[in-house]
């Protein structure tokens, strides 16, 4: 079985079907950020929807296995346990703010897309 030698793309905020491509929220309704260590560089997207707050945590090692988490937040509490859980926090301090500080910008984005 042969692998395709081309990486996969991920698909821009503008053709998403969570959020309608005319909202003045689109640009607002999307976030990356991402630290490199000595062992590991570590990516998170973070993107808003109609559902809640859409995460994907991608770790990639020097050596070994790249890692991806998607998750769906509903709720502001279960995305601040979930974050406050992460080694993250301790690896990459700034990371982590910037993780907090981009979250938080995307739960505002709520009342907009739902004004719609």
């Amino acid at each position: 079985m042969k692998t395709s030698p081309y990486t996969p793309r991920r698909k821009a905020a503008r053709d998403t079907p969570w959020i309608s491509p005319g909202s003045p929220t689109v640009q607002d309704a999307v976030r990356r950020c991402g630290a490199q260590g000595q062992q590991s560089a570590v990516h998170f997207f973070l993107q808003r929807v109609n559902g809640g707050l859409y995460v994907e945590r991608e770790e990639i090692p020097r050596h070994g296995v790249r890692v991806c988490q998607s998750l769906l937040f509903k709720e502001r509490a279960s995305f601040e346990r979930w974050r406050g859980d992460d080694p993250i926090r301790f690896e990459h301090p700034l990371l982590y703010g910037q993780l907090q500080r981009d979250a938080e910008a995307l739960w505002r984005v709520e009342s907009a897309i739902n004004s719609q």
